[in-house]
């Protein structure tokens, strides 16, 4: 949530603690470079001296190849696979159509916002939600009941 060019950070947090009461809310993924690892690192780290009760479940994402190089590949092959069903929506369009992948010396690939023709952060949420279920181990059929189980 955007207003007037700022993160509007309250507004983000209720929404969780909603989502978090009515739903099986594991794991919240974040960006941890810039601003936002200082106010979201607040609400909870669900890897340290995690309290259900009084903490959102946040997890901290790296940017670097290593996590998000195989986030992508895990990303491609559940669209390819069709085990996950994507709703429409003009923006996330217009960011896969934009998006342009850097390939690291491994092979492994990632979203470049540099080389990218368009908006791409719609892409780099989708690959940070892979990288989020590889880390609660859910990447595997049967981890989810179906494929509306995952919430992006």
């Amino acid at each position: 949530t955007i207003c007037e060019h700022k993160v509007q950070y309250e507004s983000v947090k209720a929404r969780l603690w909603e989502l978090k009461r009515n739903s099986n809310l594991v794991r919240v993924g974040f960006d941890r470079i810039g601003g936002m690892v200082t106010e979201v690192q607040k609400w909870g780290d669900r890897d340290e001296r995690y309290n259900a009760e009084t903490d959102l479940p946040m997890s901290a994402v790296p940017q670097g190849m290593a996590t998000m190089g195989p986030s992508t590949m895990l990303a491609e092959c559940f669209l390819r696979n069709h085990q996950l069903r994507m709703q429409a929506d003009p923006v996330v369009e217009y960011a896969l159509a934009g998006v342009q992948l850097v390939t690291g010396t491994n092979g492994d690939r990632k979203p470049c916002k540099t080389r990218s023709r368009s908006v791409i952060d719609p892409v780099v949420a989708f690959v940070m939600a892979m990288a989020i279920i590889k880390q609660a181990g859910a990447e595997a059929p049967g981890a989810y009941a179906d494929i509306t189980d995952i919430a992006i």
